[in-house]
């Protein structure tokens, strides 16, 4: 069994609460009673705080009680007991913890009742595992008037971490020389978790190109831990991006007389003037686009423009592989940062999903040919055939007759 002392001291500078001299918050009802009777008592993980209403309970929605290791409580942490429950709350604390705490009630009405009088102690530990370790030192991002710090959850040692805090010093208003003292600024909420386990916290309001010390500790059921290594950090207002243009997507894959498709452009950064983006393509009349080009200004630079292309039918069997090139025009754009930069090209892929290649009779081949029409009497008939798709190359049609004897075809004709 663990071992824990515990003293609890009725704290007369806080009788009536941080919220004011009435401890209501401005709310009327209940009266001016506070719960009674708001003691402690020792457990083996920390302290069970009870209470007793001195009003009627029937008039009692529930309770409200707040406790932290810092005797101000206005950033402590808030736990609700429903009216159902035992008025009793339980806080667990590691060693050489001092514990904080208040209760208050609510109403039928949802009006808060003032703060009881605040009861403190300090707990005596043999077994501190509870207390979380430091955790490592956060890296530091920094950004205009402010530094962003990141870092990952250190072992708690089987107790949840509930918060953490952080503070951080300006280097240039330290006291120097012997008697050395760092002038620390803490928060006591900077918990915000982000995805994989990591988290950060923003310091804000701070002064560009002074340096700043940080330092992070955490705070579990069981105490705080120590604090982290210092790191440091100076805010700046960050420089400009590149000029550049993004190019989106890079490629696209149409059906010929299909449904058109698009891509976009937008620069990277705001320009000087005027930037105007030419538009062109290798693939002849296997694609239309609805612009030869582009204009972006000062004012439009980050919204995106947007270029359609189009493979409408044509009377061949392939299928085309068509490059767009995005160039800038130099002579037409006033930035002179942008007169460089390579923009992307986009690749169109044109399937064709044209029937398979016929030879299409132009004139009726099932005219029938009787005796009398031969090449001796009227110069025989005339067949006229043609391809049903152009070619990629010469087509050479062979013709010949199954009775040479008395039917002779002629295909020495360019026809």
């Amino acid at each position: 069994m663990i071992a824990v002392a515990f003293s609890f001291l009725l704290s007369a500078d806080h009788a009536d609460g941080p919220d004011g001299a009435d401890g209501q918050d401005g709310a009327q009802g209940l009266g001016t009673m506070a719960p009674i009777d708001f003691d402690g008592s020792v457990l083996n993980t920390g302290v069970r705080f009870t209470w007793v209403m001195a009003e009627d309970d029937q008039s009692i929605n529930g309770y409200q009680v707040r406790y932290d290791d810092d005797p101000d409580l206005s950033n402590g942490s808030l736990v609700s007991v429903s009216a159902d429950a035992k008025p009793k709350h339980d806080v667990r604390m590691g060693a050489g913890t001092t514990i904080y705490g208040q209760v208050r009630a609510q109403d039928k009405d949802g009006r808060w009742g003032p703060w009881s009088h605040v009861l403190y102690g300090t707990g005596n530990r043999e077994d501190d595992r509870r207390v979380p370790d430091a955790p490592a030192a956060p890296t530091v991002t920094a950004g205009d008037r402010q530094l962003t710090i990141n870092w990952t959850a250190p072992n708690d040692h089987g107790n949840s971490i509930t918060r953490y805090f952080v503070r951080h010093s300006d280097t240039s208003q330290n006291q120097q020389g012997a008697n050395t003292q760092t002038q620390w600024h803490e928060d006591r909420h900077a918990w915000m978790a982000v995805s994989g386990g990591d988290l950060s916290h923003n310091i804000t309001r701070l002064r560009n190109g002074r340096t700043y010390n940080v330092q992070l500790r955490a705070v579990g059921i069981g105490g705080r831990s120590n604090w982290s290594i210092t790191v440091a950090g100076t805010p700046g207002v960050p420089p400009p991006p590149p000029a550049g243009v993004t190019v989106a997507p890079t490629a696209l894959n149409l059906v010929e007389g299909g449904v058109a498709g698009s891509y976009t452009l937008m620069l990277g950064a705001q320009p000087s003037g005027d930037v105007v983006i030419d538009i062109s393509h290798d693939g002849g009349d296997a694609v239309t686009l609805d612009k030869s080009s582009v204009t972006f200004t000062s004012e439009n630079w980050d919204t995106a423009q947007s270029v359609q292309v189009t493979a409408p039918e044509d009377p061949d069997l392939v299928s085309e592989t068509v490059t767009f090139t995005n160039a800038i025009n130099a002579a037409s754009t006033a930035d002179n940062d942008y007169d460089s930069v390579d923009v992307g090209d986009v690749t169109v892929n044109v399937t064709d999903t044209d029937s398979n290649p016929a030879m299409v009779f132009l004139t009726n081949p099932s005219n029938p040919i009787y005796e009398p029409d031969s090449l001796e009497s009227d110069g025989g008939k005339v067949w006229e055939m043609a391809l049903s798709h152009r070619p990629t190359s010469n087509v050479v049609v062979e013709l010949s007759s199954s009775d040479p004897e008395h039917l002779v075809v002629d295909g020495n004709d360019d026809r």
